[in-house]
């Protein structure tokens, strides 16, 4: 959902710029330091492909048209967001366990 100041909202009422500094503020940071070219989205723009990709359940091609990025470059951001929001739920319910 969009509010009126253009921020995207999920139902639980957190913005993306808000899950992403949640996920900082666990010590589990999306962003470090790395050579070669920057990054065409942002780490708010990133979290909101993989809330788009968990809502609408598009395909990674039309979730990359949609960001104008490649079809694997939407898979390996939503694919890296996951394991980041994944990890700092588990560091935040020491008591979570996954089974595999």
């Amino acid at each position: 959902m969009w509010s009126a100041s253009g921020d995207f909202y999920s139902d639980g009422g957190g913005s993306a710029r808000a899950i992403a500094r949640s996920a900082d503020a666990e010590g589990v940071s999306p962003s470090k330091k790395k050579t070669g070219r920057p990054g065409k989205l942002s780490v708010e723009d990133q979290v909101l492909m993989t809330l788009e990709y968990w809502r609408e359940y598009r395909t990674y091609f039309h979730i990359g048209q949609s960001w104008g990025v490649n079809e694997s470059t939407a898979y390996r951001i939503i694919r890296k967001i996951e394991d980041i929001l994944m990890t700092a739920l588990i560091k935040k319910c020491n008591h979570f366990s996954i089974i595999k």
